[in-house]
């Protein structure tokens, strides 16, 4: 086994500048948890790209908190590595939620109920109202749609191989 190496030196696992203990994202979603808990919603500001043309990098996001099951084509804001990410809820099987960017061709990995932060309610960029439009059905039908070709898709392909 081969040890883990910056710039050539080995590292240990609290020099990693990639590595975050678990223990540090279950504090800051705990922040995040008793911050919508004291106000009923928080603000986050979007960074990246992955959801464009839903919500371009920059845009500012109002996020509740998650009561039961979310809604189908939903954006979750969930806890991913050392961030938070917005990402649309396309699928569930068993315990486990999965979601996908709008602008990627796959779904995430797998998440955990804990690692769901709250649900998106609204969105602004610029000071101008960007999410929910009145077309919001049908582009939340647009993106399942989307998903399940995609899906369907990336199995056609390995049953052909």
């Amino acid at each position: 086994m081969r040890a883990a190496c910056w710039k050539g030196r080995p590292l240990t696992d609290e020099k990693r500048p990639w590595a975050e203990p678990r223990f540090q994202t279950r504090r800051w979603i705990t922040l995040f948890h008793d911050q919508m808990a004291r106000h009923g919603h928080m603000r986050w500001t979007v960074q990246g790209d992955s959801m464009v043309p839903t919500l371009p990098a920059g845009a500012e996001i109002d996020v509740v908190p998650l009561q039961g099951a979310p809604p189908w084509g939903a954006l979750l804001l969930f806890a991913k590595g050392r961030g938070a990410v917005v990402h649309r809820y396309v699928g569930r099987r068993g315990d486990s939620y999965f979601t996908q960017a709008d602008g990627h061709m796959r779904p995430d990995g797998p998440l955990e109920a804990g690692q769901i932060i709250g649900m998106v309610r609204a969105a602004w960029w610029n000071g101008e109202a960007i999410w929910p439009t009145r077309a919001e059905p049908m582009w939340r039908a647009k993106w399942l749609l989307r998903f399940q070709w995609l899906r369907a898709r990336r199995r056609l392909a390995r049953w052909r191989r």
